[in-house]
């Protein structure tokens, strides 16, 4: 069950990091806008995303988003500061717009929202600790709309948010994708089984989700009509991807949460090849010691639609680092 990964993939061509580099990116709204794992357009010249402190905000993409965002709503049961967190002030991460102006939004704490952009309201579609096929709902993460139905990524079924990097390092099949419709409101189980399945996006065809393994370092296909038929789409990602999302020119952006240069010493690939002493360690070692292994570095990459690595944009420099998402 231990994921044993294949040597990583060295940083020269089209991951060569001076190719194409955003270490020079601009940082809007740093000091409020803490920790937004995903963002969306509307088309309209607005963008919106969501903080740790479980704010979802409004940004104005004109003046190069150098306008105030306005906040909209909030997940949490109560009105945290900007630099407080935790299941009282909520947790919005993966976030979709539909045509009817309403948010689809998972909550690390609460589970998968919908927020309607016109009267404010919020109401939970799947909330987190009910009980599909036996098992807790504990982790959700990303989501994906196709026609009627809402797929979510559920990260793990063994720990939860505040321990999932546990879940990473151990490297097993705890996650599931689960499947929400929304004429019926029936929450079912779309795959099991699946490494640590962090971003969803719907294929260019139409006919399968594409999951981001992240402790798997790669994405994978499921097809809709036959999801037990998975498949790999990219293998042997040079980091641990988060978010994947469509670019309007075809192709796929994905975020990288971690890197895995070929160049360097990468503890999580090495131990994949020792499971037993994998175990252990990460059983005995505490989790503000297991963050440190995360090296400072941002990467995004972008794969066209049959999988192929096209480009990369990095920021050696970490001052971009932890990359959760690109559009």
């Amino acid at each position: 069950h231990f994921p044993r990964l294949p040597q990583a993939r060295r940083f020269e061509g089209n991951l060569c990091p001076h190719k194409d580099s955003f270490s020079q990116a601009d940082r809007n709204h740093a000091s409020l806008l803490r920790g937004p794992e995903s963002m969306v357009f509307d088309g309209n010249g607005y963008a919106y995303t969501g903080t740790r402190n479980g704010v979802i905000w409004k940004l104005s993409l004109d003046d190069n988003c150098k306008q105030e965002p306005i906040e909209i709503a909030r997940t949490g049961k109560r009105k945290c500061s900007f630099n407080e967190v935790g299941m009282e002030c909520g947790r919005p991460l993966g976030m979709r717009l539909r045509e009817d102006s309403h948010l689809v939004v998972v909550d690390g704490f609460s589970g998968l929202m919908e927020v309607s952009l016109n009267t404010k309201e919020q109401q939970v579609l799947l909330a987190k600790g009910m009980e599909i096929n036996k098992k807790r709902v504990l982790v959700l993460n990303d989501l994906a709309l196709f026609n009627d139905l809402v797929f979510v990524s559920e990260m793990s079924t063994r720990w939860d948010y505040e321990e999932l990097l546990y879940d990473l390092m151990e490297g097993k099949s705890n996650g599931r994708v689960l499947q929400y419709n929304r004429l019926t409101g029936e929450s079912t189980i779309f795959a099991d089984n699946v490494y640590s399945p962090n971003g969803l996006e719907v294929g260019a065809d139409r006919k399968g989700l594409l999951v981001a393994e992240t402790g798997k370092a790669r994405v994978i296909r499921i097809p809709f009509d036959e999801p037990e038929k998975r498949e790999i789409f990219i293998d042997n990602l040079p980091g641990y991807p988060d978010n994947i999302r469509r670019h309007p020119k075809g192709g796929y952006l994905v975020g990288m949460a971690g890197i895995r240069p070929g160049e360097q010493y990468n503890l999580p690939d090495i131990l994949g090849a020792y499971p037993t002493l994998r175990s252990f360690l990460y059983k005995i070692t505490p989790l503000s010691v297991l963050k440190n292994l995360i090296q400072d570095y941002g990467l995004c990459v972008y794969i066209s639609d049959t999988g192929e690595l096209l480009q990369s944009w990095h920021d050696p420099t970490g001052r971009l680092s932890m990359i959760s998402q690109c559009l």
